[in-house]
């Protein structure tokens, strides 16, 4: 009776033997300032809207890639919003042993978003090299809003505004090069129309 207990005290012995004989041991690990983000405003199609910024942290004593992505928390009473809708940057980073990356979260809803209520999780995790496979643990941010029903006329104004302020300010000088080309030619036609009056008389 006593022999499997024996053998299990000898393969803990061994077991604590094997991970200290060999020193310290490289560590992975990740951490995020922010454990919950709910949007209490409710947003409209076309438009986009700017969460906190999530912190990144690398804990452990080793250096790494890591990564941001969103996830399907599976929430009852919400639906998971696409991927497409989240903006991230970065969303992919190195971290050294003890530092931290700030990461910027856009909500970029499409004109069509269906109204309803939606959870996704900010999933940050180390990663191996190649196609991204996770390496070690991964944490996680919970962020929760709501959609309102809106015109087709005000999602596409919303969409407009967020383009224009993707493109800034090339949209702005345009326009302000159109402006004055425009009274360029406004202004050389009235005085032609003036000299050729002028000439007649």
């Amino acid at each position: 009776m006593r022999a499997p207990g024996l053998r299990a005290f000898v393969i803990a012995l061994l077991a604590l033997g094997l991970g200290t004989a060999g020193g310290a041991r490289a560590d992975v690990g990740v951490g995020v300032d922010l454990g919950r983000v709910a949007i209490e405003e409710r947003l409209t199609p076309g438009g986009r809207y700017h969460l906190p910024t999530l912190t990144v942290s690398n804990p452990g004593d080793t250096a790494g890639d890591y990564r941001v992505r969103v996830t399907d928390p599976a929430q009852p009473g919400r639906k998971a919003p696409p991927e497409a809708w989240f903006r991230l940057q970065p969303a992919r980073f190195h971290l050294a042993p003890g530092a931290s990356q700030s990461v910027e979260v856009a909500l970029d809803l499409p004109v069509g978003a269906d109204p309803g209520s939606y959870a996704a999780y900010l999933e940050a995790s180390p990663v191996g090299e190649g196609e991204g496979t996770r390496v070690g643990p991964a944490v996680a941010t919970l962020v929760t809003f709501d959609i309102e029903p809106a015109s087709r006329w005000e999602a596409w104004r919303l969409k407009a505004t967020r383009t224009l302020d993707d493109y800034s300010p090339w949209p702005q000088l345009a326009a302000a090069a159109l402006l004055v080309t425009g009274a360029g030619l406004f202004v050389r036609r009235r005085l032609r129309i003036r000299l050729t009056i002028e000439r007649r008389r």
